[in-house]
């Protein structure tokens, strides 16, 4: 008899025990799944500014090659007369 309440015992805080456990799983999972949301929502908005800032310089180097052209063509036109 006492054998046998000692095993309910025992069974009861393995039981309490594994409880907890799952319950420590479940929060780290949850903080897990928040970590890796607001880490994909910043890598997000870092490749929408790389991006951008991709186009501004291909832009400023679109502008830039404009320029030198113009200077190139007006500058022979210049020696030439």
């Amino acid at each position: 008899m006492q054998e046998d309440a000692e095993l309910v015992r025992l069974w009861e805080n393995q039981k309490i025990s594994l409880e907890n456990l799952v319950r420590r799983q479940h929060q780290a999972m949850t903080n897990m799944r928040k970590i890796l949301a607001d880490s994909e929502e910043m890598h997000g908005k870092m490749v929408l500014e790389l991006e951008e800032e991709k186009a501004k310089n291909v832009t400023t180097k679109g502008t830039l090659m404009i320029r030198d052209c113009r200077q190139i063509i007006l500058s022979s036109i210049y020696l030439k007369s």
